[in-house]
């Protein structure tokens, strides 16, 4: 079983990680951060703190103010000098051991399959009212870690997600859901 703060520190970085491939495959190396204090990637681009973000590792302390840092850098110890947490954008940290068995999932007369990275950065857009702004960050990663997960209903991709494999660890993240798909269970566990 693992303690809530390796937990943590996990999913933190998982986090940072997933910040660092998209600027990685999106705009380029350049844009990556990977400081002893800090895992992300700074994408002016976005505009989006879940996607130009850095974690400061559990237990490491911040670092300073400094524009090579992204809009938002994600910390569970003390703040950026120079800085001040935007309450509106606060996000917990989200982790779940799967010691026990999966759920079983009924999906209906859904199918589960396999979307391109494409159609990952088109629903996500919709979802989000992010167009033209996602999509050419992810539709170019190519990261043998890195998985899509979709569920079609109709024929047509309802859901989608991304997730990526971290030593023994798998972080689930852009999950997304067509509008009219929403509220049936088709993003939950």
């Amino acid at each position: 079983m693992i303690d809530d703060a390796e937990l943590t520190r996990r999913s933190m970085m998982g986090f940072g990680e997933m910040c660092a491939v998209t600027g990685l495959w999106g705009v380029g190396p350049e844009v990556v951060i990977r400081w002893p204090n800090a895992l992300g990637a700074k994408i002016d681009s976005a505009g989006n703190p879940w996607i130009s973000a850095a974690v400061v590792p559990l237990g490491a302390s911040p670092p300073e103010d400094d524009p090579r840092l992204p809009m938002a850098v994600w910390t569970l110890g003390e703040s950026i000098p120079g800085r001040a947490e935007a309450h509106g954008i606060a996000t917990p940290c989200l982790g779940l051991s799967l010691d026990a068995p999966a759920m079983e999932f009924d999906a209906g007369e859904a199918v589960v399959g396999v979307p391109s990275m494409t159609t990952v950065a088109e629903v996500n857009e919709r979802a989000y009212n992010q167009i033209g702004a996602f999509a050419p960050l992810v539709i170019g990663i190519q990261d043998g870690r890195i998985r899509t997960h979709g569920i079609l209903v109709g024929g047509e991709f309802a859901c989608v997600a991304i997730t990526l494999r971290l030593h023994d660890d798998v972080g689930i993240f852009y999950v997304a859901t067509e509008a009219e798909h929403r509220r049936q269970g088709l993003a939950s566990p």
